[in-house]
């Protein structure tokens, strides 16, 4: 099942989040990164840790403070920033693309099985 993640850093160099993009691209992990210090990443294949994700931060952004929290179920979100329209892209097309898509979900899965006579 996959996971999402939320990571908080102090802003750090071009080169230095450079860095921490390629480490995690070559996990295959999707990630959005428009605000300064704040990372949305999601491992469709659900085997990262956050205590990895940490690992991969601090490997690329040396000795910035950094948090790193799983974001579980669906998570209501409100944004304001640059649509299309205004000439810089969309800020929100990733995350309503990605982050807001509901995570792997059947009610029959949660529904109790009643004994049988």
């Amino acid at each position: 099942m996959r996971k999402k993640f939320i990571v908080c850093t102090c802003p750090s160099s071009r080169d230095a989040e450079r860095l921490f993009i390629n480490e995690i691209e070559r996990y295959k992990i999707n990630w959005w990164h428009w605000i300064p210090g704040i990372w949305f990443i999601i491992d469709e294949s659900g085997i990262i840790l956050a205590d990895t994700i940490r690992i991969m931060a601090q490997n690329a952004l040396g000795n910035n403070d950094i948090m790193v929290m799983e974001a579980t179920g669906n998570i209501n979100w409100a944004g304001y920033g640059p649509a299309s329209s205004q000439g810089r892209g969309n800020m929100f097309s990733w995350i309503q693309e990605h982050w807001a898509k509901p995570d792997s979900f059947s009610i029959s899965d949660y529904t109790p099985k009643l004994p049988t006579k």
